[in-house]
């Protein structure tokens, strides 16, 4: 009694402790509770008819009903006991296997630097995203649409940015070759191609603001993957066969301190390093000198 006089607060504490443990027993096990319950009423249903000895049809319904409760609660029952722990357990496991998955998968996709899937090169999305870099550089065979990107070149140079391009030679057997992996009837389908960037390339590079400012290389080697990388992103394209690389599934990537990324830029500056830069100019001229001589 003195305890109780002198600490009323541990007292009530005590009794709260008490109705919650108790309330959660009871949900706990309420389903167990709920079959126990409805078993009863079940027995008494049944006994119904054989303490009043009677064949009423009021007391036979309810002696049907009460079978089938019974029936029921014991079905009840049995799940509730032995079966529903451990489905909860199931689900439980379940749940926290497909979140471990969930979130090991993005964690490697997000080390990777892979920041989106696109079916084929987003063009829209790769000119808005050169109009706000101060680099660029492209790695293709030849590309496809050149003009899409005639004014982003011109935006960054005119902001005192570099346009770095790598393209295929046109002289060399791979050109020919990538003709044959797309099916064109004309092994030359490729060279003509490159050849009409480097034209097109020539118009751009004469204009007055960015004269010789644009940078032009060429590989003459197998195409390892389609690039074009502005400042903090990368869309890297593929060489299938029977389609362009811009046509085939891209990835955007985050440049250049991801995994996929460093490779990406280590690639690019490998192939620029071996290749040979050309004056548009110059090259030109030895391609009317060519064709003169044929």
């Amino acid at each position: 009694m003195i305890i109780l006089l002198l600490n009323p607060h541990k007292l009530m504490n005590n009794r709260k402790d008490q109705v919650k443990n108790t309330f959660s027993l009871l949900t706990k096990y309420k389903a167990i509770i709920a079959s126990l319950t409805v078993t009863l009423i079940g027995i008494i249903l049944i006994a119904i008819p054989i303490v009043y000895n009677s064949e009423n049809f009021w007391i036979i319904l309810s002696q049907r009903i009460g079978i089938v409760l019974l029936t029921s609660a014991l079905i009840s029952f049995i799940f509730g006991f032995f079966f529903r722990q451990n489905f909860q357990e199931d689900m439980v496991s379940k749940v926290k296997s497909e979140l471990k998955n969930y979130f090991e998968t993005n964690n490697s996709i997000k080390e990777s630097g892979i920041l989106e899937f696109h079916r084929n090169l987003p063009i829209q999305d790769v000119v808005n995203s050169m109009s706000r870099s101060s680099t660029i550089k492209i790695l293709q065979t030849w590309i496809p649409d050149l003009y899409h990107f005639e004014k982003p070149f011109r935006e960054v140079v005119e902001r005192g940015g570099s346009v770095e391009i790598l393209l295929l030679d046109p002289r060399s057997n791979y050109a020919k070759q990538r003709s044959k992996d797309l099916e064109y009837p004309n092994d030359q389908y490729a060279s003509d191609a490159i050849k009409a960037n480097i034209t097109d390339l020539s118009r751009y590079c004469s204009l007055g603001n960015i004269k010789n400012k644009i940078k032009i290389k060429m590989y003459s080697c197998l195409p390892s993957i389609q690039v074009y990388c502005c400042d903090e992103k990368a869309f890297i394209g593929f060489y299938m066969h029977k389609n362009q690389s811009t046509q085939s599934p891209q990835l955007e990537i985050l440049m250049p301190h991801s995994v996929m990324g460093s490779r990406i830029a280590e690639e690019f500056n490998i192939l620029w390093k071996s290749s040979k830069s050309i004056h548009i100019s110059e090259w030109l001229a030895d391609e009317i000198d060519t064709k003169s001589a044929l």
